[in-house]
């Protein structure tokens, strides 16, 4: 209805509403004049006016001026702050996480605090995954939900609260430095084990010969990324490049104790127990099914998964069962002989 009248703000609005808050950036002044102007005549409309105001553009803030429309240069924008005068991304801790860390250490606590701190950009995952991983462990160890927690465990969980309160002075710039027109090369690395996986992705920015790199999201000890990056993907290492951190873990062969006259002689594919959801575990399986067939044959299928591709994750799922449970009377029968 309104596409014809506000082209700028119609398209905008639909793929960059987030629940209450509208989040968008612009290249000129003129462009955030004229998305400005259009937001307001149709939120007016619609009857959903904008009630808060903030950018960064000296001249917008200007117009608010002179209509005396109140606007803030520090806010909250999807959970972190965002200082509109330096134009950066902040996180703030709060001190009641930090106070209440003083209690005993359960897991009831522990869960408490983990959901006070409030991330949804994702920009500090590296740190927030930590102490998902201490809730993990909590779960694995048994422990209840009012039962203190181990000491190892509880002193993984004050050296995390104790380095939180650094993330109040790292500062991440909104604008990553390049335009529509800028030729941007998107360098990404990812890992994965038991505990987590990671992405982290580069933004390889070339001005005049120039190179710059930044990290989306930023981590202070990855800020500009391995050195490797500054130069052409020729010059980087071809083997594969070891963390800086994180020691190399022996992997420990554990012997499984059989109950039953069924003897696994391979590892299965999948561990069923590595997932608490059937719907999970069946998609998992699809997508293996769906690469194998990819290999096999000379198709490439990338589209998401339809029913006949869940259907046949669940056969294989009955069959894996009914081999595992009942290998005795399936071998007796193969062989003709009685069960």
């Amino acid at each position: 209805m309104y596409k014809q009248t506000y082209p700028i703000a119609t398209k905008h609005i639909e793929n960059n509403t987030y629940i209450d808050d509208f989040v968008i950036g612009t290249t000129t002044d003129t462009e955030t004049l004229t998305l400005y102007r259009e937001m307001l005549q149709l939120t007016l409309h619609i009857s959903l006016p904008l009630a808060k105001w903030t950018t960064n553009s000296k001249t917008l803030q200007g117009v608010w001026k002179q209509k005396n429309i109140p606007f803030r240069d520090i806010t909250q924008v999807l959970g972190v702050k965002w200082d509109t005068d330096k134009d950066v991304f902040q996180i703030y801790v709060q001190a009641k996480i930090v106070k209440a860390s003083k209690e005993p250490v359960t897991k009831h606590l522990l869960l408490k605090l983990m959901s006070k701190f409030y991330d949804p950009m994702g920009l500090f995952a590296p740190v927030t995954v930590i102490v998902k991983i201490l809730f993990q462990d909590t779960w694995l160890s048994g422990i209840k939900w009012d039962e203190l927690l181990p000491p190892a465990v509880a002193q993984h969980w004050h050296k995390w609260i104790n380095e939180l309160l650094c993330l109040n002075d790292i500062c991440i710039p909104r604008w990553i430095g390049f335009s529509e027109t800028s030729v941007v090369t998107i360098d990404v690395f990812c890992d994965a084990c038991e505990r987590a996986y990671d992405a982290c992705l580069y933004a390889h920015h070339t001005v005049d010969t120039f190179t710059e790199v930044n990290l989306l999201p930023s981590l202070e000890s990855w800020w500009h990324g391995p050195k490797c990056l500054n130069h052409g993907s020729e010059a980087w290492p071809t083997k594969d490049l070891s963390s800086h951190s994180q020691p190399l873990v022996e992997v420990e062969s554990r012997k499984t104790e059989s109950r039953s006259f069924y003897v696994a002689t391979t590892e299965p594919i999948i561990d069923i127990s590595c997932y608490s959801s059937y719907t999970k575990l069946l998609r998992v399986a699809a997508w293996i099914l769906r690469f194998v067939l990819n290999c096999k044959s000379h198709l490439c299928i990338i589209h998401e998964l339809n029913c006949n591709e869940i259907k046949k994750a669940k056969d294989f799922w009955i069959q894996t069962v009914l081999h595992q449970c009942f290998s005795a009377e399936i071998n007796a029968l193969k062989e003709g002989r009685l069960l």
